[in-house]
């Protein structure tokens, strides 16, 4: 008999969690299970006409956002959120009393603390993307959350570190990492006589780009042959902020701004070394995950679930964040030794086949839902 399970993916934009719940839920269905999205009214117009292409079927809820922040905008959503939490609460109560439902995989943890007394611990998953903050607050949150499901997937061990600290029970804890497609072959690359750098993700102050714009400034003047490539996009004001960085630093030349590309293999063809300073504990980077993937050494910062993904020295390069300095040492070494990245590249691809291929990743979710 088929199965189904219902996935939750809603939100303001279509990065990192939303692609990888999308890539689940197609795997779940080549695998034979009747897949669906709850998502939210208040998704962005791109959420929702990705989710529509996928030709899953999709049903709508109020989800939406809780803060205990005191300004306008946080104040705002929070009120409107509870004015639509009865009519939230009675369309889930409605949408999963099928009986052949046999799971509800939740992606944030705001939809379930407002779900929390309707979740079942036989029927509902909490699939963790995030790390927890250490405070009392986030804590008694995810108690709360973890009591009322059958238990909780974590994308990377140190995800499933801030969880357990946070006093969740081990035994409820599950490290499942994120999948991507890897071809059989590496791509391949025509060589150049310039190191090409992409870095590749949102663009935001908390994921380094000024740190990398510092360190690029710092090998242009030790002479060192190498251009950047901006994949992704972000807030208008960071980004008129960081072209002007790059305007000062007279690095005009050497930067190529590529927007939003939804094809990896496009991206990474058109990249010697990927770039990820981060500088704050990310859960598990795709872009990191896809640029192994495609055959290419990795340079990142240590902290999150990066140190999962790139072995140092082996497949890429691990440095601290907030330190150009030494973002651009890493990329010098490379850039001197053409053939330590190719084998540094090499290594990652073999490592990703091993961790992260998305048949693996189908097929640990696939045995944690019927555990149910």
């Amino acid at each position: 008999m088929t199965q189904k399970v219902l996935l939750f993916c809603g939100g303001t934009v279509f990065y990192g969690k939303e692609i990888v719940t999308l890539r689940l839920a197609q795997g779940l269905q080549r695998a034979g299970w009747d897949v669906g999205f709850i998502t939210s009214h208040w998704n962005s117009a791109e959420v929702t006409r990705r989710l529509q292409e996928s030709g899953l079927p999709c049903r709508f809820l109020w989800l939406g956002f809780l803060s205990l922040t005191l300004r306008r905008d946080p104040i705002r959503w929070t009120l409107g959120q509870l004015q639509k939490w009865p009519r939230m609460l009675a369309d889930f109560y409605r949408i999963t009393r099928d009986k052949e439902l046999a799971a509800v995989v939740h992606t944030n943890w705001q939809h379930a603390l407002l779900l929390l007394l309707l979740l079942k611990p036989q029927r509902d998953i909490f699939w963790l993307h995030e790390t927890i903050p250490s405070t009392a607050r986030y804590a008694v949150v995810m108690r709360a959350i973890a009591k009322r499901v059958g238990c909780v997937i974590c994308v990377s061990r140190a995800v499933a570190a801030t969880v357990e600290s946070a006093g969740v029970p081990k035994a409820k804890i599950h490290v499942v990492y994120n999948g991507v497609e890897i071809a059989d072959a590496p791509a391949s690359r025509v060589a150049t006589p310039v190191l090409r750098l992409g870095i590749v993700g949102q663009v935001n102050a908390w994921k380094g780009h000024e740190d990398l714009i510092d360190a690029l400034a710092r090998l242009v003047g030790e002479g060192v042959q190498a251009r950047l490539s901006i994949f992704g996009g972000g807030p208008a004001p960071y980004l008129t902020a960081l072209k002007a960085r790059i305007v000062a630093a007279s690095l005009d030349d050497r930067v190529e701004w590529r927007g939003f590309v939804g094809d990896p293999a496009a991206i990474y063809q058109a990249v010697d070394v990927c770039v990820l300073p981060t500088r704050t504990e990310e859960p598990l980077s795709t872009a990191a995950i896809e640029a192994s993937a495609a055959g290419l050494p990795v340079i990142c910062t240590n902290l999150g679930g990066f140190p999962e993904i790139v072995e140092h020295g082996v497949t890429g390069l691990l440095v601290e964040p907030r330190r150009p300095d030494l973002l651009a040492q890493a990329i010098a070494q490379l850039a001197a030794s053409p053939a330590r990245a190719r084998a540094m590249g090499e290594a990652g691809r073999q490592r990703a086949q091993k961790l992260f291929a998305l048949s693996r990743f189908v097929g640990e979710f696939e045995r944690i839902l019927r555990a149910l």
